[in-house]
Formats: C-alpha cells, sequence, structure tokens
C-alpha cells in the first residue's frame, strides 16, 4: 500500500501503518531531519502542503490534525486530488471549535504549546470542500475527546454534555472523514 501523510511531522504515523511505499511531507525540516533518522525506510519532503507536486499517485492519503492549521483547505485538497486513484482513500480529521476558548486558555497559563492561527471548519464545511475538491465522504464519524484521565464517571458526563441541546453544533469533537474521489468504482470497502 502506497501512502502518503501531509504534515506528517517526524513520521511516527506513517510508519505505523507500514506502507510498501510512504511518503510524507511536511514545512518544518527539523521534524523532517528527526524522521530520516528514525523512519529510514520512508521518504521525505520538505514542502509547503499548499504547493507540493509529487510525480506519483497513492492509495492512502492521510491528513491528521492538518487542516485546522492551513490557511487554504481548498487548495491543499485540489492537489491530494492529483496525487490520488480512482480507488485512493482520503483519510482526515479536524477539531470543533468549542475547544478553541479552552486551548488558548492552556497557551496562556503555559500548559500548551502555541498554536498557529486556527481554521474552525464545521462538519458541513470539510464535507463540502472535499465534494469541490472530487471527493465523495465515504463516512464521517465524531469521537469525543476528554484531556483528563478520569475513571468511574467520563462515561456519565460525555452522556449528559451530548444531551444538552444548547451545545448542537458545538460538539466537543474530533470529526473524521473517509473519502474517495467521485470518479471512484462503485466497490465494496472494508472502511
Amino acid at each position: 500500500m502506497r501512502v502518503l501523510e501531509l504534515g506528517c511531522g517526524q513520521g511516527d504515523l506513517l510508519a505505523a501503518l507500514r506502507p510498501s511505499r510512504g511518503v510524507g511531507i511536511d514545512l518544518s525540516e527539523r521534524m523532517l531531519d528527526r524522521g530520516r533518522v528514525r523512519h529510514a525506510h520512508l521518504t521525505f519532503f520538505h514542502a509547503d502542503v499548499h504547493d507540493f507536486l509529487l510525480r506519483e499517485k497513492f492509495d492512502f492519503i492521510i491528513l491528521s490534525d492538518l487542516v485546522n492549521d492551513i490557511w487554504d483547505v481548498q487548495r491543499m485538497l485540489e492537489l491530494v486530488a492529483q496525487h490520488s486513484l480512482p480507488s485512493t482513500r482520503v483519510v482526515l480529521n479536524s477539531y470543533s471549535r468549542l475547544w478553541e476558548f479552552p486551548r488558548k486558555l492552556a497557551e496562556m497559563l503555559g500548559l500548551a504549546k502555541p498554536q498557529l492561527s486556527q481554521n474552525w471548519l464545521t462538519k458541513e464545511d470539510l464535507k463540502n470542500l472535499l465534494y469541490l475538491a472530487g471527493f465523495e465522504t465515504i463516512r464521517g464519524f465524531s469521537e469525543i475527546i476528554w484531556p483528563l484521565r478520569t475513571r468511574g464517571w467520563t462515561s456519565s458526563v460525555i452522556a449528559i454534555w451530548q444531551s444538552w441541546d444548547c451545545l448542537a453544533g458545538w460538539e466537543s469533537r474530533i470529526f473524521w472523514w473517509h473519502a474517495r474521489s467521485r470518479n471512484s468504482p462503485r466497490i465494496a470497502s472494508r472502511w
């Protein structure tokens, strides 16, 4: 399986997938240097995800924790489409805007590293951007993030949180997407 990861950092996720060909692209040369040492069997390129061109196609393209950080999601997805086969699967995730204030507070208190300005895209925004780039959403799902280790009462807190109608659309979730080219053959997928 040929896998491309955009925003790969030092390549740990890419390596964990054990691809027959793994290619990572990142803007940080320092992270790529670490990746080249840690995962010599992978190929790393220093490039901006808004402007990269590889002369190959991939079976899977991973955009993990990336779309919130980039300034032109549509441009990046159009480039992803250029590196896709009809059978390529794109896997991406993004965070709900509900995490904006807690994240900023944690940064101000020195509990979290500062981040770039974020694109706080809704589920509908991502689905539409994927469609405009020529992808069909196969599956999208949400997971609740709970940053604290709490035993016993976590599921109760989450159930109460989900039941609050006033928070509709402000879910404290990470959204996962699995998409394919709209031109792909309609074949059974294990996803």
